[in-house]
């Protein structure tokens, strides 16, 4: 069990903080760090991914990002297909221990998992800190993106589909370029309690994408134990 003080490091006033001393042409140095580890990855070859059940599909994952992690034991998680936008992927809804997915990402499989394996961050996360969202939504959105990044990487390997990875690493360097465009310093006329709001996904991704390129995919292993410091 972590302490509130180890807690305090990931608020989202002290994350938005660190972001903002970053500057644009940083931003940029680190779109074309991941661009680089894109290149690298091997031609696509599109082999068939198996035929299985949609809860064999989430078992799979759960294994996997528990490995990731270092879980040993989280609280019972649940999926559920559901009807949403086009653009909709899908949600964790703390209150009911429920993964909401698209029922479109039943004709994208890699999709599928990669949405799994960040609603099924967001949960863990919740199961070992039970965190206020609205305090660390920052924090719960960029843990849940790296942890996807990091699944994809495991897929990549075991099926030979680079496209897991470049899913994940295309949607990375948008919100880099994103926000190199709309830097956090940059003098909105919305309050930053407002603006964190509307944009956690991105401002979160890209935190974590930073700490990521610096200090190696571990840091999701290691924060979730309480052994992360900045």
């Amino acid at each position: 069990m972590v302490s509130d003080k180890y807690l305090e490091q990931f608020e989202n006033g002290r994350l938005f903080d660190y972001l903002k001393e970053v500057s644009s042409a940083q931003f940029e140095q680190y779109a074309e760090h991941y661009r680089q580890v894109l290149a690298t990855q091997p031609i696509e070859k599109q082999p068939r991914l198996p035929k299985t059940t949609l809860q064999n599909k989430f078992d799979e994952v759960k294994t996997i990002v528990d490995k990731l992690l270092g879980c040993k034991r989280t609280d019972k998680c649940y999926i559920e297909l559901v009807s949403m936008g086009e653009n909709d992927f899908g949600e964790y809804k703390t209150d009911v221990r429920t993964i909401l997915l698209n029922r479109r990402l039943l004709t994208d499989p890699v999709e599928l998992r990669l949405t799994m394996a960040h609603e099924y961050a967001h949960h863990v996360l919740d199961t070992v800190f039970n965190l206020e969202r609205s305090r660390f939504s920052l924090f719960d959105e960029g843990f849940a993106y790296g942890v996807e990044r990091s699944a994809a990487s495991t897929f990549t390997q075991k099926y030979e589909r680079p496209q897991f990875t470049k899913v994940t690493l295309e949607g990375t360097i948008e919100c880099l370029r994103w926000i190199s465009l709309h830097h956090p310093s940059g003098g909105y006329l919305l309050p930053e309690n407002i603006l964190i709001l509307l944009h956690a996904n991105e401002f979160g991704d890209d935190l974590f994408a930073i700490l990521e390129a610096e200090r190696g995919p571990n840091l999701y292993r290691q924060i979730l134990h309480g052994e992360f410091k900045w």
